[in-house]
């Protein structure tokens, strides 16, 4: 709203009536507050208009002259006048100093005023400074944003293009392959002998991260691309397996882990780079530049959630298991059975910036987990029939687990 010299009628007259007043009486009270308007108005121009009156001058130029342009508005006649003193903030900050020394040195009077175009000048030069200085604060932070936005705009792709559901079974393949050729680099690297890799920690991975057992037969009969095709093939049939065992449920399976997956494992990463974000400046005092070490942890924790994302959903994917309705309807009913939870199942925390571990000896030790988690339990989901009892196909915690039900049902 623009200021009127002598008020507002319309304002004025809304004020005065009742919210549920007619036309006719808002017309009324409108009349008479023009009249009374006018009169004010003129009162006001005969004694020079509206003065603005400022007691310091703000960091902004534009501030100051948005203060200014209150008065005389719309060809009206009004002034501004602004009050300083050389102890305000803004000239103590920038050169004030200096103008104390010159009015004490000239034995100026504290209560005597000063209108010198040195003094306006000194004022103006110490707004363009913090001017420049929000800017490059601001530049600053756009820089840092700019890291965060090239990050969320990937994801967010990501997350759209699995809400659309395009081709979820292409998507889940290639994380398939993904995840397969990094245990495979973990534990048997190409450019390491056969004698060199780590069969142990390979077979650990494989049934944790996949629930499979590989029959990877004599180490001196083995080749890269042989353990290759041996692992690529149990992986693919035991992915096929589990296809037939979701279906007809497969594909909101499939979107709902990734959604799931994404979205929680993109708000850690948030957390994370916060506290980046937060420390990162330390890194001056090493005669380090704090944004191009920013982008370079960021891109590193990026990458590692993405990783995780990917090993995470095809883990629970993998030892996912439908519950026939009656015995979730059962389990609702009483609860829990404590006896029937798997809790060598509890997955550890990784930490944020943690790497997936890589090979650093010729013989490592077994790993429990190249991505840094214990063996999750299988994930049970109410989306029809029960699984097939193929007691070949169940691991040792998954056969402990179904023996208990079958000993419960019994009872």
């Amino acid at each position: 709203t623009d200021i009127v010299l002598g008020g507002n009628a319309e304002a004025l007259a809304r004020a005065e009536v009742a919210a549920d007043a007619s036309e006719e009486v808002l017309k009324n009270s409108i009349e008479k507050f023009k009249k009374q308007c006018e009169a004010e108005k003129q009162e006001v121009l005969a004694a020079g208009g509206l003065c603005i009156i400022g007691t310091e001058r703000n960091e902004s130029r534009r501030i100051d002259n948005q203060l200014r342009g209150r008065s005389g508005r719309q060809g009206d006649p009004g002034e501004s006048r602004f009050y300083l003193s050389l102890e305000d903030d803004l000239m103590r900050i920038f050169n004030g100093e200096r103008l104390q020394k010159i009015m004490t040195t000239l034995n100026v009077p504290d209560d005597e005023p000063i209108e010198a175009r040195m003094v306006s000048r000194s004022i103006e030069g110490a707004q363009r400074k913090v001017e420049g200085h929000n800017f490059d604060i601001r530049k600053h932070l756009l820089e840092y944003d700019d890291v965060m936005n090239q990050q969320r705009t990937l994801i967010y792709d990501w997350r759209r293009t699995v809400l659309a559901g395009e081709d979820l079974e292409r998507q889940v393949l290639d994380l398939l392959g993904e995840v397969t050729s990094f245990v495979l680099d973990t534990f048997a690297p190409e450019n390491r002998r056969p004698e060199e890799w780590d069969l142990d920690g390979l077979k650990t991975a494989l049934a944790q991260h996949f629930g499979i057992q590989v029959d990877l037969g004599e180490r001196a009969q083995l080749t890269g691309e042989k353990l290759t095709q041996l692992i690529s093939d149990g992986v693919k049939k035991a992915y096929e397996s589990q296809k037939q065992d979701l279906s007809p449920h497969l594909e909101n399976i499939q979107k709902m882990l990734l959604l799931q997956t994404i979205d929680t494992r993109w708000k850690d990463h948030l957390l994370g780079v916060d506290r980046l974000k937060e420390g990162v400046n330390l890194r001056a005092y090493a005669q380090k530049d704090p944004l191009i070490e920013y982008k370079k942890e960021a891109f590193k924790a990026f990458e590692q959630m993405n990783f995780n994302i990917k090993s995470e959903v095809i883990e629970k994917l993998m030892k996912i298991q439908l519950v026939d309705p009656n015995q979730a309807l059962e389990m609702q009913h009483h609860g829990p059975d404590l006896d029937d939870m798997d809790y060598e199942g509890a997955e550890a925390s990784q930490s944020f910036f943690e790497r997936a571990p890589q090979p650093s000896a010729p013989a490592a030790a077994p790993m429990a987990s190249p991505f840094g988690g214990a063996e999750p339990g299988p994930q049970e989901m109410e989306f029809g029939g029960p699984r097939g009892n193929d007691a070949s196909k169940l691991n040792r915690a998954e056969r402990r687990r179904m023996e208990r039900k079958n000993k419960k049902r019994r009872r």
